[in-house]
């Protein structure tokens, strides 16, 4: 091939280059004139929920990823305290007083012990907050540092023999027995201790004794005259359940026009059903609850672990994620970061777990 050859078939090459750099040019121009939130993720026809997801790539059956339903919340309103009543009757007789008529009149209500515990059993199970009309289905990819952590509370107690005493005078009292007897059994047994005990039992019993009578600390008077305490009995005992937190940090690099949009309209679904709404201006309404799962594919995660329903309760948007301030041609960031920290709405208890379950459960 001569130079002449070689030079025309460069400067060949060199338009077609420069033509098809052109043409990305004027693509990019024209996305950014198009109007935004139209793009992706939007409610298809007969859909009930908007699709929204990042990145958009394709989901296959080795895909890891986590799913959010932001769904509306509506209590489930429990009257199993309230209806604990039972209905008063009344029963009329006749003219003579003799027979009674077989008819009763509801005149009122009044509270049943029993149906007070049977309300207080159901009460318990009563889930609070259920889900009902999903508005959006978000799809996002599992973040880095994936942790789940369960807790129950458990607190220090203690019960001297003082007290231990006082306890089982208040018990036999609530078996029938005379309030004041009772004080004064619990005395006489604390005067046939003392003459029983030996010098220190016996200073700790009359300090004690004496420690009622003025109004001091029992404990106290007890040291001051023995150098010694009541055994305190301490031990740990079971106080309470807890409420999960997650929180979750995403990562969001929009590589094309469509998957900025994308991304404008996930921030946007988050920070709207996360807010309560007064529309009619006296009440609020609560926020949505957000139904968080761990998929692979089209099922849920064989491992990771479940959640119950949540709510949003803290979100933190970085539109600088580098650093450093840039953006596309459509004002874009070019890197942001997203923190959602959300709260579940009941407890984990032990009937939560099952056999059938193939995760490590909740």
């Amino acid at each position: 091939m001569s130079k002449t050859e070689r030079i025309s078939q460069n400067n060949i090459k060199a338009k077609a280059a420069q033509q098809s750099r052109q043409k990305q040019n004027n693509a990019r121009k024209a996305e950014g004139s198009k109007k935004p939130g139209t793009d992706g993720g939007g409610k298809s026809k007969g859909a009930p929920a908007k699709i929204l997801r990042y990145p958009l790539a394709m989901i296959d059956d080795s895909t890891d990823y986590l799913s959010i339903k932001i769904q509306d919340y509506k209590l489930k309103p429990s009257t199993a305290l309230l209806d604990s009543t039972t209905d008063l009757e009344t029963l009329e007789q006749n003219a003579e007083g003799k027979d009674v008529i077989k008819r009763s009149i509801v005149k009122g209500k009044e509270l049943s012990a029993g149906k007070i515990f049977e309300g207080l059993v159901q009460q318990s199970n009563v889930q609070r907050g259920s889900q009902v009309n999903t508005t959006y289905n978000i799809t996002l990819p599992i973040p880095n540092n994936i942790t789940d952590s369960n807790s129950v509370s458990w607190g220090e107690d203690s019960l001297n023999p003082l007290q231990a005493a006082g306890m089982n005078a208040i018990q036999n009292v609530g078996a029938g027995a005379n309030p004041l007897e009772q004080l004064g059994v619990a005395g006489n047994e604390l005067l046939d201790m003392a003459g029983q005990a030996g010098p220190n039992e016996k200073k700790a019993i009359i300090a004690a004794i004496s420690a009622f009578g003025v109004g001091a600390n029992p404990e106290a008077l007890i040291s001051r005259a023995t150098g010694q305490i009541l055994n305190p009995n301490l031990e740990l005992l079971f106080s309470g359940v807890n409420l999960r937190a997650f929180s979750f940090m995403f990562d969001f690099a929009p590589r094309s026009y469509d998957e900025g949009q994308m991304v404008k309209q996930i921030i946007r679904a988050f920070k709207k059903t996360m807010v309560p709404s007064s529309a009619t201006g006296i009440f609020v309404k609560a926020p949505s609850v957000y139904q968080l799962m761990y998929m692979q594919g089209a099922s849920q995660h064989p491992f990771l672990n479940s959640f119950k329903p949540c709510a949003l309760v803290n979100m933190d948007i970085n539109y600088t994620g580098s650093g450093t301030y840039a953006t596309y041609r459509d004002g874009t960031p070019v890197h942001m970061q997203m923190q959602l920290t959300f709260k579940e709405l009941n407890p984990v208890y032990g009937e939560n777990y099952s056999d059938q379950q193939t995760n490590v459960g909740y």
